[in-house]
């Protein structure tokens, strides 16, 4: 083996999560290397995309608590990398936010699904004192005439501070703002294990490479489980889902009219299909000229526990309700541009995992997204550096133990 640059803190992994623990902890003054094995702007990376949600409207009251903090990190982040363009014609080419509110509609139900339900979300923002609307399936229709076909039982809930994230934007503005404060950020380099002592971390790269610091801060997002066995011996009780995503191009006429949206329960009344989960969602256009919309399923036919098993292709049963979902709901669908399956990272409650691995203080990990991740990960980049050199956060993360999905080894 060969040994490397020493640096304050070694990143593993250069998704958003890894990019935003980079970003914070340059801002303060460490010095940092992050390693992502694939390339930064991968379709092999979880974060990969052009859009993200980023919303106020949870079940989870926990959530729902996190979200301000969130939104409140995007804003300066957004600002700090608008400010870096000097070409003012060209600052709105680095906006990172697209306020639009966010729909909820379906059937009414206390049932909660990953996404939460509509009784649910109105539970938690009424407690919170969050502006919403309640709209019947005629209020609906008329507030959103892009959408067809509602059955009468339909109800909606309207949320006016939700929004997306320009995904793709927002993980380059990261490593561009950290590469100025001296972050080595390398693409291709595949990490094979991480020892550690209390006052020591080495990561050992695939070429033999020994890159080490005191601390370091673990985001391997799907790859978790396979860097975890290798290195310390330890497994979260997690399961990669495959879930499938397209883009549909649209009727200009109607490109303005798409709200951003979940939808809960989606047959026509009548049908039945027992292997459609009935939880889709979808994203306005991004007005880019090329008149389409993102839309995706939130449910899955396949899971599996390794990414060796996980494949990028969509199966076609899948594909075929979100295209039927689509152009049963909603006017001016033309035919479907792509489609692909982005991995996601599921524990058992739906909730992340944030946290110090049992026994090292010094290395501390972010693990399953559960899909819900990228609009907090700026929060979540701060919370993983304030962990790894304090031990504290200035947010409870208790809910995010890693004890709760941890397998015994």
């Amino acid at each position: 083996m060969s040994d490397s640059q020493a640096a304050d803190l070694i990143v593993v992994g250069g998704g958003v999560m890894g990019l935003a623990a980079a970003y914070y902890a340059s801002c303060q003054g460490a010095t940092v290397i992050l390693l992502e094995q694939n390339g930064f702007d991968s379709r092999l990376n979880s974060s990969y995309g052009e859009s993200r949600m980023y919303r106020l409207m949870y079940s989870d009251p926990y959530l729902a608590e996190l979200a301000p903090y969130g939104l409140d990190l995007w804003r300066e982040l957004e600002a700090e990398w608008m400010g870096s363009e000097p070409n003012e014609t060209r600052r709105d080419e680095r906006r990172l936010l697209s306020a639009n509110g966010l729909l909820f509609y379906g059937e009414w139900s206390e049932i909660e699904t990953i996404e939460g339900s509509l009784a649910g979300a109105a539970a938690v923002m009424e407690a919170r004192g969050i502006p919403f609307e309640r709209l019947d399936s005629r209020d609906l229709a008329r507030r959103f005439p892009v959408l067809r076909n509602l059955p009468a039982k339909f109800e909606g809930l309207f949320e006016g501070g939700s929004g997306f994230v320009h995904a793709d934007r927002a993980c380059r503005a990261l490593r561009e703002l950290a590469q100025r404060r001296a972050v080595v950020c390398r693409a291709g380099v595949e990490v094979s294990q991480v020892e550690a002592t209390a006052h020591a971390v080495s990561v050992v790269t695939s070429h033999g490479e020994v890159i080490t610091a005191p601390k370091a801060v673990l985001c391997p997002g799907a790859w978790t489980n396979d860097l975890l066995m290798r290195s310390f011996g330890l497994r979260l009780d997690v399961t990669l889902w495959h879930m499938a995503w397209a883009h549909y191009r649209v009727d200009p006429a109607w490109e303005e009219h798409y709200p951003q949206w979940f939808c809960f329960s989606c047959l026509p009344e009548g049908e039945s299909d027992p292997e459609d989960k009935g939880l889709y969602y979808g994203f306005p256009s991004l007005r880019d000229g090329r008149a389409r919309i993102k839309a995706g399923v939130d449910w899955t036919d396949r899971t599996c526990q390794s990414m060796a098993e996980f494949s990028y292709a969509p199966a076609g049963g899948v594909l075929q309700r979100l295209d039927r979902f689509i152009r049963t709901q909603f006017r001016g669908i033309a035919e479907r541009l792509d489609a692909a399956c982005s991995p996601y990272t599921m524990s058992p409650d739906s909730r992340f995992v944030l946290d110090a691995i049992p026994g090292r203080r010094n290395i501390v990990l972010f693990s399953a997204g559960s899909g819900q991740a990228f609009k907090f990960a700026p929060l979540i980049g701060k919370l993983l550096v304030e962990l790894v050199e304090t031990g504290r956060t200035s947010v409870d993360i208790g809910p995010l133990n890693i004890s709760r999905v941890l397998v015994a080894r």
